[in-house]
């Protein structure tokens, strides 16, 4: 699938380890074609690469306002552990999908743009086949959201 070509011009762009002015990036099918030089910039910004996230649980993104307090000297690893298997217990697919969806959105969004996933959902293997499913199909949602600008 063609997804067409566009020109890239930053006010910097990080290339062989510093911020350089006065470059624009080429893109053709969703690859970066050529940089060559340019003569002005069209964005204010400086263009970095995309972060790496090498170690995500993105179903725990539903534990978010759930395990981050407990009263003074009761919260410690095994209390956040409980609620993480609480949250575990109540994923169904939809769920999964839901939040999953949800926290590749806000790493994208944060600048991540390559996540290395890792669940460890105790459940029958299809259910197991099933949220690993919803997974992938949030990232390529996440990454097919991404193909027209964000404002």
């Amino acid at each position: 699938m063609s997804v067409g070509s566009q020109t890239i011009t930053p006010a910097f762009l990080y290339e062989n380890d510093r911020l350089v002015a006065g470059r624009q990036i080429s893109i053709t099918n969703a690859h970066i074609s050529s940089i060559d030089d340019a003569s002005s910039s069209e964005w204010n910004v400086a263009l970095l690469p995309g972060f790496i996230n090498a170690h995500s649980h993105a179903f725990q993104r539903g534990l978010r306002g759930r395990a981050e307090s407990f009263g003074t000297g009761t919260g410690n690893f095994f209390t956040w552990r409980d609620e993480m298997y609480a949250l575990v217990d109540r994923l169904d697919v939809d769920l999964a999908y839901s939040l999953t969806l949800q926290a590749f959105q806000e790493m994208l969004h944060a600048g991540y743009t390559t996540v290395g996933e890792f669940h460890y959902i105790h459940h029958t293997q299809d259910k197991q086949w099933a949220l690993d499913g919803a997974i992938g199909h949030s990232c390529a949602c996440t990454i097919a959201s991404q193909r027209t600008p964000v404002s």
